[in-house]
């Protein structure tokens, strides 16, 4: 049995860089640095509002904020208490949270005031707003800046298992809920270790622009440079100009983005840029073509580095390492905490370049998707983590995806489920019944994107047009998720 102590808690690693480097940068947000010692400072009162307010270990926490400091703060201080950090793309709406509420049963959600409307019904608030933290400076009571000036420090750090969940991030709405993956505090600690010994220096600097609700974002650039005591400079919101920015002026080393980020900045970088500090690009979130990987090469001398995973493997699985080859479409191979085969229908192991499903074992799996142990033994058997990707190894044992087993749209790096976007359409009062399609497009520059259709019917007697339904849908579901075309049917 693995024995219950402080130092598996992801909390300790703000600790020990407090200790050890108390004025290191942990933080540049919007021009302004923010030490170690600052962000264990405000980490531990917040801790100490939810401690007094009766959060305890295994509780859950919602967060639904963007990429802001708050954030981190308090998903530092959940998890110091042993308490459990929900995190929520802030794009979700009504219905959605409402799945999210009734399932984890938080006991605060920390957000900012605008989200408390969609947890509103015509029948009432179905969470109540006393226990909503609200980030506005404005917000009526809880206000988050209140709680780091007037609350006291908790100190103490939750001693929890290694394999305790930290974080449950919901995904694999294949049926049509979304599961709540449970990440433990071990899979992401142990993620953090291993992707900072290649590629990552004492001397480097992240850009930490991946959302944080997301496992990628998440692990590779806020956990990995904390476990690395370096600073990371964090973006709220992504802006191609922006971005070319920072690069050039900010001294960023490190940036890990989605093919969408990188595939945009060329448009805002002159020709002949150069960004002189900068000396990794991790491209993950989807495949990313060989033909940018190439582009990006010649116009900026930049090895661009592609890797893979998904979040119930917390999230990276393989990557192309520095020091390696990097072999353009490929995923690269297996990171040092795990193992990876190529599994036949059957369950036999396939030969080299011989098609199969890409299946993990490794301190990276999730300890299961939250109080649903019949989906986990399905995804989870003896211990390997059956991905729903189809793939091959070469015979140089580097990895490459084929295409899809799980019914499965990703869309500038976030996943979308038919069935899950059939299922919320569905509640629209007019709408008989929702068939969701994807649909691959080419774009001019060789590389690709995914688009949805929403195939609609509707109910005898009803009417629902266009227009009305996509001011339906903003209300009631992610933006991501909104079909990109209507067809409306009697």
């Amino acid at each position: 049995m693995t024995t219950t102590k402080t130092e598996y808690n992801l909390a300790t690693m703000i600790l020990q860089a407090a200790e050890e480097k108390p004025d290191g940068v942990f933080l540049e947000y919007r021009g302004n640095p923010i030490t170690f010692r600052e962000g264990l400072d405000r980490s531990r009162r917040c801790a100490g509002f939810l401690r007094s307010g009766g959060v305890e270990q295994g509780d859950r926490v919602l967060i639904i904020l963007g990429n802001i400091p708050e954030f981190i703060y308090s998903y530092l201080a959940i998890v110091q208490l042993g308490a459990i950090g929900v995190l929520v793309n802030p794009a979700a709406r009504r219905y959605e949270f409402r799945h999210y509420i009734e399932e984890t049963e938080p006991k605060y959600i920390i957000t900012d005031s605008k989200q408390i409307e969609h947890f509103k019904t015509d029948e009432g608030f179905f969470f109540d707003p006393d226990r909503v933290i609200c980030v506005d400076a404005d917000a009526a009571h809880n206000r988050f800046g209140d709680i780091l000036e007037r609350s006291q420090p908790y100190e103490g750090i939750a001693p929890v298992e290694e394999y305790a969940t930290a974080s449950i991030i919901f995904t694999s709405a294949m049926e049509g809920k979304p599961l709540g993956a449970q990440i433990t505090h071990a899979g992401i600690f142990g993620t953090a270790r291993a992707y900072a010994v290649n590629p990552v220096l004492h001397t480097d600097k992240f850009l930490l622009t991946l959302p944080l609700f997301h496992s990628y974002g998440l692990a590779s650039s806020l956990f990995t440079p904390l476990y690395k005591k370096i600073p990371t400079l964090l973006v709220n919101r992504y802006s191609p100009k922006r971005i070319h920015e920072i690069l050039l002026n900010d001294g960023v080393t490190i940036f890990c983005g989605v093919p969408i980020m990188f595939q945009l900045i060329p448009f805002a970088a002159p020709e002949g840029t150069r960004y002189p500090s900068l000396r990794v690009w991790v491209s993950g979130g989807e495949a990313i073509s060989v033909e940018l990987q190439k582009l990006l090469m010649d116009r900026f001398e930049i090895d661009i580095r592609q890797g893979y995973g998904l979040t119930e493997a917390s999230p990276i699985v393989t990557w192309n390492l520095i020091g390696t080859p990097n072999k353009f479409g490929s995923i690269g191979i297996p990171m040092v905490w795990n193992e990876i085969k190529i599994e036949r229908p059957d369950g036999s192991i396939a030969k080299p370049n011989e098609e199969g499903e890409l299946i993990v074992k490794g301190v990276n799996v999730i300890s299961g998707y939250y109080k649903n142990p019949e989906k986990t033994r399905e995804v989870i058997r003896d211990g390997w983590l059956h991905t729903g990707d189809l793939g091959y190894v070469d015979a140089d044992g580097y990895f490459y995806i084929t295409g899809r087993k799980k019914d499965m749209i990703i869309k500038n790096g976030l996943n979308i489920y038919p069935k899950e976007v059939e299922r919320l359409i569905s509640m629209h009062p007019s709408v008989e019944n929702v068939r969701i399609t994807g649909h691959v497009v080419k774009n001019e520059d060789s590389t690709t994107k995914e688009t949805i259709t929403a195939e609609i019917y509707r109910k005898k007697g009803h009417t629902v047009d266009k227009e009305s339904l996509i001011e339906w849908c903003k209300g009631n579901i992610s933006s991501y998720k909104l079909p990109d075309d209507f067809d409306i049917r009697n």
